[in-house]
């Protein structure tokens, strides 16, 4: 899933809500976990650019790209190279 099909999942929250086919404490609940979904991919990167990164993520964008892992070293994990 990535941020594409999370705003199409909204929408269509949206919509059911406005023609009574879904209740208003389901559409709160699925909207405040697409809202912990995208805050944690906003925190992310955030805590890149202050570290001078530019991580892949899925959830952003093409899924279909490599994932930067943890870069920290002591984490023992490598970094993904960015596809040319």
């Amino acid at each position: 899933m990535n941020i594409t099909e999370i705003r199409d999942d909204m929408i269509q929250v949206y919509q059911a809500l406005r023609n009574g086919s879904m209740k208003k404490t389901e559409a709160d609940a699925l909207a405040n976990v697409a809202g912990k979904m995208i805050a944690s991919a906003k925190l992310q990167l955030e805590y890149s650019a202050m570290r001078g990164e530019k991580p892949l993520i899925p959830f952003i964008g093409d899924s279909s790209r490599p994932v930067i892992n943890n870069p920290d070293p002591a984490s023992g994990l490598e970094l993904k190279p960015e596809p040319k």
